[in-house]
């Protein structure tokens, strides 16, 4: 079970049976709690997920239940005795972005907030030590995102912020221009920015946030509109589709949405018709809804509510297919769906 040297208990908890002679019986692991991992390609049809305190390697030609093991504990409450990770428990989502060869892991807390980061070792090891945060200060954030060339990008409901990634210093830190970022006030129709995804390759913002005639049911959601822009930075910030976002049983917008490739992935927080977290699946190109994902046999059709602000992260392969990954509070999980469109 993962501690600090006070004694106070934090992280995983891993149980396992040993013969006298010392071979490996079974194990249980419980990794996650309120928590979601996000996923990387390592080499075509291997992969890494990462959590804010682990690494869980995954083969995709094994079945459920045996594609995925520990691969490793990315702290060292040792050398690094005052990591955040080991005091707070704040640090829930992940995100791993490879930034000029070197892997960067940016953790999130539960609800609103910037991002905390931490940078790898060199390999072999798997230990990330604590770099810094960025967040904006006196404003309790919802948007957030960092994209894949490594800018942070923030805004308070009103304002829109990117952070540039300029490099590393001598210390291996990433560098970033905290007194001069890039602004841009909320597009219309938004009065209230909830969400943000930014795509570098294709100059492009996606947006999910409340206008005057789409209001917030509650607090904490994605928003109630979500909109396309194209040429965010370079062009002339043009509305492509806008479209309203489904509910719940319960009247609530969904928590959470991520782009990977042609689809965005939108995930509920409590049950549609009866069936939990279910994510509704949109063409990216046009806002065109596909259809749905939901939790099957394999995990009994059971999930809890989605209750954090970064509960889903989605990747297309080197193969075109998809991953998508949602936090599942309910029995301390991920449930990772493999889609081929």
């Amino acid at each position: 079970m993962g501690g600090t040297p006070d004694g106070t208990i934090k992280g995983e908890t891993i149980l396992r049976k040993f013969t006298p002679r010392g071979k490996l019986v079974w194990e249980l692991m419980c990794l996650a709690f309120v928590d979601c991992f996000d996923v990387r390609e390592v080499t075509p049809g291997k992969f890494e997920i990462y959590g804010a305190n682990e690494i869980i390697g995954m083969d995709l030609t094994k079945p459920p239940g045996k594609s995925w093991w520990l691969k490793a504990i990315t702290r060292d409450p040792i050398r690094y005795p005052h990591d955040p990770r080991q005091k707070d428990g704040n640090d829930c989502g992940a995100l791993i972005r490879v930034l000029q060869g070197q892997r960067v892991l940016f953790t999130t807390p539960q609800m609103g907030g910037g991002f905390r980061i931490y940078v790898f070792e060199p390999p072999p090891s798997q230990i990330a030590r604590y770099a810094g945060e960025i967040t904006l200060k006196g404003a309790e954030v919802w948007a957030r995102n960092v994209d894949s060339k490594g800018d942070i990008w923030l805004s308070d409901g009103h304002t829109i912020y990117r952070y540039r990634f300029r490099g590393f210093d001598r210390n291996n830190n990433p560098i970033y221009d905290l007194t001069s970022p890039n602004t841009w006030s909320v597009p219309p129709p938004f009065t209230e920015v909830m969400r943000l995804k930014y795509i570098p390759e294709t100059d492009t913002l996606f947006v999910g946030g409340y206008t005057r005639e789409v209001t917030a049911p509650s607090w904490g959601l994605m928003g109630g509109v979500l909109a396309r822009y194209d040429g965010w930075t370079k062009g002339k910030r043009t509305l492509r589709w806008a479209i309203v976002m489904p509910k719940d049983d319960e009247g609530l917008f969904p928590k959470e949405f991520d782009v990977a490739g042609d689809f965005i992935f939108a995930v509920m927080v409590k049950p549609t018709r009866g069936i939990p977290a279910m994510v509704h699946v949109y063409r990216a190109g046009t806002g065109e809804k596909v259809g749905v994902m939901f939790p099957g046999h394999e995990v009994g059709g059971n999930s809890g509510w989605v209750d954090m602000v970064h509960g889903i992260h989605a990747l297309q392969t080197s193969t075109g297919d998809y991953l998508v990954l949602v936090e599942e509070d309910w029995r301390g999980k991920n449930l990772v769906y493999h889609w081929r469109p």
